[in-house]
């Protein structure tokens, strides 16, 4: 894989990185020519930037045991279409129903607590007066998304204002918070940074900042993740000198994901809450149902 802008070094890294995302800096130093401290900057230069969204683990469906999502496909004859429809909204499984175009009338995404209760109920679909019904595992071969399968798949649909809920959660323990953010609202949103006085004190050592920006908040004076909130807030980051877009960028990103990771669940799920009641505008385009 190429990527427009970066140089052969950063390319080779992350054609590594696809192929084993759990390589070691060291691993990928000395693939690429690089000590380990250097592939490690590149690596998380990659990742501020946005370039590296997220890491995923790719699971054996019939090993899960905590249940699994699924796509069902639905042709029917225009006669049984409202019946057929109806039926699989209440279905408990029915996570999300959307109609189509082309020869699947039907997409649903739906829940199974394991992998014979969703054959079983793909039998049960099928046996209705359907022309054709399949249920599949949504398992990626290729994909420029770093979030699970299932949620490509429901970000592309309209969902309930719980389901994306669910889905930001979900994704952002999968992929992180900067994927999840750049799936649902891209990058033109307004949000608020959670954070606690505990987080606050801690050191900027902590962010694992690139060598650059860290000395240059230290040079300013900023040495708390608390100092640099303050900053941000005051619109005072950008007058430091040798901060850059891109180092600006990849301060903003490491403050917010720290200080997300310091919440608790019940935390993170109030976050998404704000962020979705922040970008109102955005939410209802995710979450309105098209007939």
């Amino acid at each position: 894989m190429q990527i427009a802008g970066l140089d052969d070094i950063d390319n080779r890294i992350i054609d590594l990185l696809l192929k084993n995302g759990r390589a070691s800096y060291s691993e990928i130093g000395a693939a690429v020519g690089l000590s380990r401290t250097a592939a490690k900057n590149r690596i998380r230069a990659l990742e501020a930037s946005g370039i590296i969204r997220g890491y995923q683990a790719i699971l054996d469906p019939q090993a899960s045991t905590g249940g699994m999502t699924f796509v069902v496909n639905i042709e029917t004859e225009a006669a049984q279409f409202a019946a057929i429809k109806d039926a699989m909204v209440a279905a408990p499984e029915t996570l999300t129903l959307m109609q189509t175009t082309g020869s699947c009338h039907l997409l649903a995404l739906c829940y199974a607590p394991s992998v014979a209760d969703m054959r079983l109920f793909g039998r049960c679909t099928s046996a209705r007066p359907v022309s054709r019904a399949s249920a599949h595992t949504p398992c990626s071969i290729s994909s420029r998304d770093s979030s699970p399968p299932e949620f490509q798949i429901l970000r592309c649909m309209n969902m309930t204002e719980q389901q994306l809920l669910s889905a930001l959660t979900q994704t952002a323990e999968a992929s992180g918070l900067p994927a999840a953010l750049q799936h649902y609202y891209g990058g033109n949103i307004r949000l608020s940074l959670p954070f606690t006085k505990r987080t606050c004190a801690a050191s900027i050592d902590e962010l694992t900042l690139s060598v650059r920006s860290q000395n240059a908040l230290k040079r300013a004076g900023l040495f708390t993740v608390g100092a640099i909130v303050q900053a941000l807030e005051a619109d005072e980051l950008g007058k430091i000198r040798n901060l850059g877009r891109k180092s600006m960028a990849e301060i903003k990103t490491r403050v917010t994901v720290f200080g997300f990771e310091a919440l608790s669940g019940d935390g993170k799920r109030a976050f998404f809450r704000s962020l979705m009641a922040e970008n109102p505008e955005k939410t209802r385009s995710l979450c309105t149902w098209k007939e």
